[in-house]
This record gives structure tokens, sequence and C-alpha cells, in this order.
């Protein structure tokens, strides 16, 4: 594969993390419940996936010890790490 359509796909892949946090963000479900739960997780899960793979490339450790963290992050500050992970990868 082409460095050229790597980093086309790794755009591709921050502008459908950028829009589907858009529509969780505006999605009218109690911020308690447990689909909201299931679907942060999941997203969580997601991005500490990239967070070791991230230091995989790198040859650095992680502090990660499971595919997820034991705490939930809140929506928005899980929007605001995978914003910065997804641009680590596109630089």
């Amino acid at each position: 594969m082409s460095s050229k359509i790597l980093v086309s796909l790794l755009g591709e892949k921050s502008w459908a993390n950028r829009k589907l946090f858009e529509v969780l963000a505006k999605a009218a479900f109690e911020a308690s419940s447990a689909h909201h739960h299931s679907i942060v997780r999941t997203l969580n899960h997601v991005h500490i996936v990239d967070c070791i793979f991230r230091a995989h490339l790198l040859g650095e450790k992680h502090e990660y010890t499971a595919p997820n963290t034991e705490a939930t992050p809140d929506l928005a500050s899980l929007q605001r790490a995978v914003e910065a992970t997804d641009s680590w990868f596109e630089r």
C-alpha cells in the first residue's frame, strides 16, 4: 500500500470520527442510559486500540493492560482524545 493511500484512509477515518461525534453530541438519549454507555465504551475501546497501535509504531511502551479502560470517559473528553490521536496519525 502506498503512503498516499494510507494518508488518504487515515484522513477518511478522522472525518468519519468527527461526523460520528457530531451526531452523538446531538443524539436525543440520556447520557446515563445503558445505550449511551455502550456506545461510549465501544468508541473508547477503538481509541485505546489506536493508542496501543501508535505506541507499537513508535516502539514505545504504553500504559494499557486491557483493550479498554476501567472507567468510561464522558463523550466530550473522549472526542478530544480521539481528535488528538487522529491528528497524530494524519501527520
